[in-house]
């Protein structure tokens, strides 16, 4: 996917502003044909975009710009969530990377719609994170906690119960794997230290 590829790169201790460069530039180019589809650009797509482009300070606020009044024309304003697709149920994954774009995006107009999606997060987590997603699957729980993690300020209560249901569905050898007792594997285990390390843990 160009967006993780994007955020690798923009990792990198030695970015090559000239790859990063490139890759914006197709992304912007793949985002922007999508937006003349029918079913209009994939949130979780944008968002994932959002993120990466913002981790570089060469990308100006006119390139992330489109992206942040994308990710704020398709929330469901009253509930506060993110569908995956428009017409399709609200869901905790789109909605977490959503905040993490608007969190990141820092405009005062965007505070309510924020704390809007905010407040979406919270409640679903509120009745147990095993309920989240699949069963609390790594990924969702992981994404979710980063998310409320990442706020200004922090939804603290919510971010103490996600970290002790992360730590909880560790395995023995350190890594995560999909869901609880499944093995280990590096995409779990990325997302959840990650998550991780936003909520203050030193791993």
């Amino acid at each position: 996917d160009l967006a993780d590829l994007l955020g690798a790169a923009a990792a990198e201790r030695q970015a090559d502003e000239e790859r990063i460069s490139l890759l914006i530039q197709v992304l912007t180019s793949q985002l922007t044909r999508e937006s003349g589809a029918e079913a209009g650009p994939s949130i979780v797509r944008t968002c994932s975009a959002f993120l990466a482009m913002s981790t570089r300070e060469s990308v100006g606020s006119g390139r992330l710009e489109p992206l942040a009044e994308f990710i704020l024309s398709v929330q469901h304003i009253e509930s506060g969530g993110w569908s995956s697709i428009d017409a399709q149920p609200l869901s905790l994954v789109p909605t977490a990377l959503a905040v993490r774009s608007l969190s990141k995006w820092r405009e005062p107009a965007t505070r309510d719609r924020l704390n809007r999606g905010l407040e979406f997060l919270a409640q679903k987590v509120a009745a147990g994170w095993d309920t989240a997603g699949n069963n609390g699957d790594t990924y969702t729980a992981s994404v979710v906690l980063r998310a409320l993690a990442e706020a200004v300020p922090p939804r603290y209560k919510s971010v103490e119960q996600g970290v002790a249901f992360l730590l909880s569905r560790a395995n023995p050898d350190g890594g995560w794997g999909g869901g609880k007792g499944e093995p280990s594997n590096i995409e779990c285990t990325s997302l959840a230290i990650l998550s991780l390390l936003a909520s203050g843990l030193n791993c």
